[in-house]
């Protein structure tokens, strides 16, 4: 599971994926290649996970979660530039998957492209306003910038249900 900076997330979205619904246009076989992936990355195999994830995008090269699948495996591996090559080609096939955003954002945040990941982290939110994953990774950013408070109250006061969720 990628667990920069405190925050446990899944390939998937939740837990397990839907394969039904955000699968269902995939191939069979890429199919199953990405739920072994997803399935080996929670063990913790991840060089398991990265031939499973490589072998689904092999089958459908449009795979956009296979992509995301196959950038969480090398970014665990420390393998962060072959991760963030992966989750913009993600961002290619599906710009508007905020999660693709959001682990390019922790990687170049880990390169300490810190412009870039605040850049990343504001569109996860654009797309996806309820991601307070996506709130948490920009504070830190904004933080490594020493514009926390001023950045983050315009942020929340844009967003009001967020910044009670945040405060209560």
């Amino acid at each position: 599971i990628n667990s920069a900076f405190g925050v446990i997330v899944s390939v998937g979205e939740g837990n397990k994926p839907d394969v039904s619904e955000t699968l269902a246009p995939f191939k069979k076989k890429a199919v199953a290649s990405f739920e072994e992936g997803v399935n080996l990355y929670e063990k913790g195999d991840l060089k398991g996970s990265e031939a499973a994830f490589r072998k689904a995008i092999e089958l459908q090269p449009n795979f956009a979660k296979a992509y995301i699948g196959l950038g969480n495996a090398l970014y665990d591996q420390g393998k962060i530039s072959e991760a963030m090559a992966q989750y913009k080609k993600a961002i290619s096939l599906e710009p508007k998957y905020p999660a693709a955003h959001y682990y390019l954002a922790i990687a170049l945040h880990t390169q300490g492209k810190i412009t870039e990941a605040i850049a990343e982290y504001t569109e996860t939110i654009r797309l996806e306003p309820t991601n307070a994953a996506g709130y948490n990774g920009l504070g830190k950013a904004l933080e490594n910038q020493g514009k926390i408070s001023l950045n983050i109250k315009k942020q929340l006061v844009s967003i009001p249900n967020m910044y009670r969720l945040i405060t209560t």
